[in-house]
């Protein structure tokens, strides 16, 4: 296990590197033995997937009570992109029983952010706990019925079902 603590919301206003002490913006103050900086970005967004109801981004509170309804057990949930986001929404969802399949188009997960070596590890952790990932993958198309999503197909041709996709 990573032994990971996500701090959430709370703003980090100064870090001091040489100590690994972070200043929040309460005043108080964590000491880390390893800091990621995930300062945020843009939710992707995918032209093909606007205005159906079972494809979503998570960036805010909002999109996380969107989403919970939909984690159901049994349930099969395709993620776009194996960044933290995706990678958490995906570890979320297989802790709740659903059948989870993360796409893209990078060789190992996180080898920008972490390194090769360490993104293999994430990877390794993932697919112990059952999260399929198919890396290298283009999605060539999807396919939908009714306002919803109700696969994908991979450049190579394989269909992937989906009751929920989430764009990570």
């Amino acid at each position: 296990e990573l032994q990971a603590e996500w701090l959430l919301g709370g703003g980090a206003v100064s870090l001091d590197a040489g100590s690994r002490i972070i200043t929040l913006k309460d005043g108080s103050t964590i000491q880390a033995d390893g800091i990621v900086i995930a300062s945020g970005a843009r939710a992707r967004q995918l032209p093909t997937l606007a205005g159906l109801s079972n494809v979503f981004s998570l960036r805010t509170l909002s999109d996380a009570q969107s989403l919970a309804p939909e984690l159901v057990p049994g349930s099969r949930m395709a993620v776009i992109g194996a960044g933290f986001i995706g990678a958490e929404v995906a570890a979320a969802a297989v802790s709740r029983g659903m059948e989870v399949t993360m796409i893209d188009t990078k060789p190992v997960p996180f080898a920008a952010q972490l390194g090769a070596e360490m993104g293999a590890v994430v990877a390794a952790l993932h697919a112990a706990n059952g999260v399929e990932l198919i890396s290298s993958a283009t999605i060539e198309d999807f396919y939908s019925y009714e306002g919803n999503v109700t696969g994908l197909r991979l450049s190579g041709g394989r269909y992937i079902a989906a009751d929920v996709v989430v764009v990570g």
